[in-house]
């Protein structure tokens, strides 16, 4: 008997044994990294769409490992040419020793993916081997365009021939920017003890706050306009972004959905919370995942029943991330 995950691999016409083993690699490797983003590929997205997601997601989570890697700048450097330059042989030739190029060289080929975006997610991504931090709020949103947008359209850009135009990019900015601005609240408490700040120091000057202050989990008057004033710049572009599901082809927007819930709900958490994020990582926990993760997914079914009664059979069956994929 095929497992789904073997049958989403059949779905989307991915043949060969060695590729079948490449894919199912990237899937193992986004199953570890990314359990919940992992689950919600797999009961939210069409069967046939998933190991191209998979894949593209896992190429973009390597990337970022060799970045974020606890080494010394140099090593990582180094470390990250390589990958650059297999990278480009791989979209180049479909040939590497990395069973995930080969998988997303294969995906970016099927769904018609620009090498360019790739290799301006590349070269946006060599720039954070020695971040140092914003001055400004000016400079953040040059980070958002150089590396955070980029990284974004590696996977969302699959629901779009060449990985989207720029209208489409300039639709997606705003939950580009949302994602990092949260991921940089729910973090502030495990960068600061690495040594990194990620918020613009002219917010801290603006009120009066010093590193020192957010280092030592300081809940001053000035630090709680910070944590706020932040939080209201994430809640903005956060409801921008909800426009997105405006182009977000069918296949895509329950996946797109239960991702603006989540986000929404981290939010909420951090507002919560206020000055106290400083003292520990903001967690999503598991209930309130699970719940949107349910919720879509019924939504999703019924959808489903909703195309069939119409003729149309949309959708493929439902999966979860304990479904078996490792056993092609």
């Amino acid at each position: 008997m095929r497992t789904p995950w073997q049958r989403a691999l059949d779905s989307a016409g991915i043949t060969t044994a060695k590729l079948r083993r490449d894919y199912t690699t990237a899937a193992r490797r986004l199953l570890t990294r990314e359990t919940a983003g992992y689950a919600a590929v797999r009961a939210l997205l069409p069967a046939r769409l998933q190991p191209h997601l998979v894949a593209a997601t896992a190429f973009s989570c390597a990337t970022d490992d060799i970045v974020d890697a606890e080494r010394p700048v140099a090593v990582r450097t180094a470390a990250f040419g390589r990958w650059r330059e297999a990278t480009r042989t791989a979209l180049d030739t479909g040939r590497s020793r990395f069973p995930v190029l080969r998988a997303y060289a294969h995906t970016a080929a099927v769904c018609e993916q620009s090498p360019g975006g790739v290799l301006e997610y590349l070269e946006g991504t060599a720039g954070d081997l020695e971040f140092t931090g914003f001055e400004t709020e000016a400079a953040y949103q040059a980070y958002v365009d150089r590396l955070t947008l980029p990284f974004l359209m590696i996977s969302t850009g699959l629901q779009y021939p060449g990985g989207g135009d720029p209208a489409v990019r300039a639709r997606w900015r705003p939950f580009a920017d949302a994602s990092q601005r949260l991921d940089f609240l729910t973090d502030l408490h495990t960068d600061l003890r690495a040594g990194r700040l990620c918020l613009p120091r002219e917010d801290l000057t603006r009120h009066g706050v010093t590193v020192t202050d957010l280092a030592g989990a300081r809940d001053t008057y000035g630090v709680r306009r910070l944590i706020a004033e932040t939080c209201a710049r994430t809640r903005a572009a956060l409801t921008e972004a909800h426009g997105v599901l405006e182009i977000a082809t069918p296949d895509y927007q329950p996946l797109v959905r239960a991702g603006l819930s989540l986000w929404e709900h981290r939010l909420n958490e951090v507002e919560r919370r206020g000055a106290a994020v400083l003292r520990r990582p903001v967690s999503t926990g598991i209930r309130e995942p699970l719940s949107i993760l349910l919720r879509e997914t019924r939504e999703r079914g019924r959808e489903r029943e909703r195309g069939q009664r119409q003729g149309q059979g949309q959708g493929q069956g439902r999966a979860s991330a304990s479904d078996g994929v490792f056993s092609d």
